[in-house]
């Protein structure tokens, strides 16, 4: 998986397990934020950010249109992470790689399924990185 953000003269790329690959509970999501910069780059910490959701979807062939959309229902969230990878401070000019490895935990009382997409039904661990700026 490849996430991205352009920041001033920064570009900051979080590279990981590849989207189609399925998680399952416990596992260790492992990556590298890589960031290129064409000069030191002072910031206030990178941070990583994930998100493991399940969303019901309703059928418009089992009800109408306008109430699949109405009666949408709200995602539930099975984990929820955001770690600083990295603390503030300045990174050197040229491509600087952050290594990161993160155990898959749910939030107490939840249980962490495989990631799958289907019909009525998605799980799913979404995951970015931000590189936070003084303004």
């Amino acid at each position: 998986m490849i996430d991205t953000q352009r920041t001033g003269s920064a570009f900051l790329v979080l590279v990981g397990p590849h989207p189609t690959r399925s998680t399952r509970g416990q596992d260790v999501i492992a990556g590298v934020v890589v960031v290129q910069s064409k000069g030191e780059l002072p910031h206030q910490g990178i941070t990583l950010n994930m998100e493991g959701m399940v969303n019901l979807l309703l059928s418009t062939k089992s009800v109408g249109l306008f109430e699949a959309f109405y009666n949408s229902l709200k995602p539930i969230q099975l984990l929820n992470y955001n770690l600083d990878i990295i603390k503030p401070g300045k990174l050197p000019s040229g491509k600087t790689e952050i290594p990161f490895e993160v155990p898959l935990k749910p939030k107490p009382g939840k249980t962490l399924y495989e990631t799958y997409h289907g019909v009525f039904v998605n799980i799913q661990v979404i995951k970015d990185s931000r590189l936070r700026n003084s303004l």
